[in-house]
């Protein structure tokens, strides 16, 4: 039995005292596996292999090491001092790697006998390295193995790590694991000679997790009380709030409106005979309110009044179409405008009608015809071009007017319509390509954006005339969708660079205008990515025919990223539209 008094760790390794050729001449060599094996003088960041170990003739020769290469340029050579005229050796630590230790126990034998004991790995964990105070040692018991002090035991000492900090796989690594006290630290590299904190979970006083970006920046974060901090949120599936679903509770909330219709020119003159004048479509679900209003200005000679009259037909529980109504369809609402009762009058009139659906009933289109109709044969009544047509889900959350040209038997009503691509081109290093088929079963183009060790890619698409005719005229666009499936990365994902073009088939060239950077997608994602709303306008009226992707990047890996336009029916975009 004996007491501990210190604990030091020591790295294995050799003093180089010079290198010629393929020899390094070292001071004591018996920490070196004869059979070859690696040296590194800064901690795994560069290594010299070594294929062979020779003793030297004498004690007092250095042992000599035959290295893979010959000196690298700036190794260390010996000088004389120019005072005394002695040779100053050109001493070099190399430490064997990947790092081993040897970690020694000075044991008091209590004898007046202080001996060295190696600690064995078993047993490290309970001996932390530094000097003890007098009394505060650990009792250990230690035995002579191959003629060496090794510590056996620590008896009564529970199996504990202490530490300032414990790293994985070292304190210089990078990237690495760190716990420092009560936190959790994930350590990667600035990209250029720095380190910066990705992740940190715990923390001094209370929980939280933190994640950063590679300039260091809170990207995002979750405190203790269940705060959470970003720039944006991308949630795969249905969140809750208080036990509801967000989703429900948005689709519960009013629309605004859903279907609008704005003359563009006054009616037709209408006497006693009923006439249609517009009708507009929409779909109906259970148990939601729909109001439907007309507001606008009415001219009528002498004494003529305006009937308005809102009539209306609806499709069927299998979700097939309302046929267009007619003045005969059943008639839900009914409003006459009364103004001067001699002369040319113009009267500022409205009619609302309110259907409350039941809750049971399926969804299903409503069509709603708006008629008007004089009291007098002998003179006329229309409608100004200023008049507005309306429908809207229990709320007004649009304030926007709608004016579209539609009349007569054309209907106002919201499409999602998804298109294939009408042409796609890649250039790699200048050099065009039509594309490339790559093994992966289905998809039918590759494109690699820029930053890839091969080259510098570019990849241009176009959509279909069909998509640009039926935005031609659209009273609204909700979005403009493409979809991307990302299948390889250079990294965990990349950040698809979006830019436009005005090209109906492949330029010689790339080419492309108004870039912006897309989110970031991660290495396997796929699905619909909304184009920048600020950018629609000019899709909208034919000003841009396609998409460029990965242009002016550069050779920057976050940007580099093999996929696929296709969804799994073939389509490339995906517009929501009211026409």
């Amino acid at each position: 039995m004996g007491t501990v008094t210190a604990v030091q760790s020591m790295r294995r390794g050799v003093i180089a005292t010079g290198w010629t050729g393929h020899d390094m001449t070292v001071v004591n060599s018996a920490d070196l596996d004869r059979e070859g094996g690696d040296l590194s003088p800064d901690d795994g960041q560069t290594l010299y292999a070594y294929s062979a170990v020779t003793d030297g003739a004498s004690d007092l020769d250095p042992d000599v090491v035959t290295m893979a290469a010959v000196a690298p340029g700036g190794w260390p050579v010996e000088t004389v001092d120019p005072d005394t005229g002695e040779t100053i050796p050109a001493e070099v630590r190399l430490d064997v790697w990947p790092e081993r230790l040897d970690v020694t126990a000075m044991v008091d034998l209590g004898d007046g006998e202080t001996v060295p004991c190696v600690v064995p790995h078993s047993l490290r964990p309970l001996l932390v390295d530094g000097v003890r105070e007098d009394g505060a040692g650990e009792t250990v018991t230690a035995t002579r193995v191959s003629g060496v002090w090794t510590v056996a035991d620590v008896p009564g000492k529970r199996a504990v790590i202490e530490g300032t900090t414990i790293a994985t796989p070292s304190l210089t690594s990078v990237p690495r694991t760190q716990i420092t006290g009560s936190t959790l630290e994930v350590v990667r590299s600035d990209g250029e000679d720095g380190e910066v904190v990705t992740t940190r979970l715990g923390g001094e006083d209370e929980d939280q997790l933190l994640i950063y970006g590679a300039d260091g920046e809170l990207a995002a974060g979750m405190s203790s009380d269940g705060i959470i901090t970003g720039d944006s949120l991308d949630v795969r599936s249905d969140v809750s709030v208080a036990g509801a679903s967000l989703l429900q509770m948005i689709a519960d909330r009013p629309q605004g409106i859903i279907a609008a219709h704005r003359f563009p020119a006054r009616t037709p003159d209408v006497g006693t005979t009923e006439t249609a004048t517009v009708d507009l479509a929409f779909t109906a679900k259970p148990g939601r309110l729909y109001r439907f209003r007309v507001d606008g200005n009415f001219r009528a000679s002498d004494s003529v009044r305006p009937t308005l009259r809102f009539r209306v037909s609806q499709g069927g529980d299998d979700g097939s179409a309302a046929a267009q109504p007619t003045v005969s369809s059943p008639q839900i609402g009914l409003s006459t405008v009364v103004g001067p009762t001699a002369g040319l009058i113009e009267a500022r009139g409205s009619m609302e009608y309110t259907l409350i659906t039941p809750a049971t009933d399926p969804v299903r289109q409503i069509r709603v015809l708006l008629t008007i109709q004089g009291n007098s044969t002998s003179n006329a009544v229309f409608v100004y071009d200023s008049t507005e047509f309306t429908v809207s889900d229990d709320g007004a959350l649009y304030s926007g007017t709608f004016n579209d040209g539609n009349s007569g038997a054309s209907i106002v009503q919201t499409w999602t319509k998804t298109y294939p691509l009408s042409w796609v081109y890649l250039w790699r290093n200048g050099s065009g390509q039509r594309g490339v088929t790559t093994p992966q079963q289905g998809y039918a183009t590759r494109a690699l954006g820029v930053g890839h060790p091969g080259g510098q890619w570019y990849t241009m698409v176009g959509w279909p005339t069909q998509m640009q005719t039926d935005l031609t005229g659209a009273q609204s666009i909700a979005n403009i969708q493409f979809y991307l499936n990302c299948y390889d990365t250079m990294n965990s994902g990349f950040i698809p660079r979006i830019s436009f073009h005005a090209n109906t088939s492949n330029p010689s060239t790339p080419t492309g205008v108004a870039p912006y950077d897309s989110n970031w997608v991660t290495k396997g994602a796929q699905g619909w990515m909304n184009i920048r709303a600020d950018r629609i306008a000019n899709i909208a009226n034919g000003t841009w025919k396609g998409l460029t992707f990965g242009l002016n990047v550069g050779q920057d890996l976050n940007y580099a990223g093999c996929f696929s336009m296709l969804d799994p029916s073939g389509m490339s975009f995906r517009v929501t539209y009211t026409k």
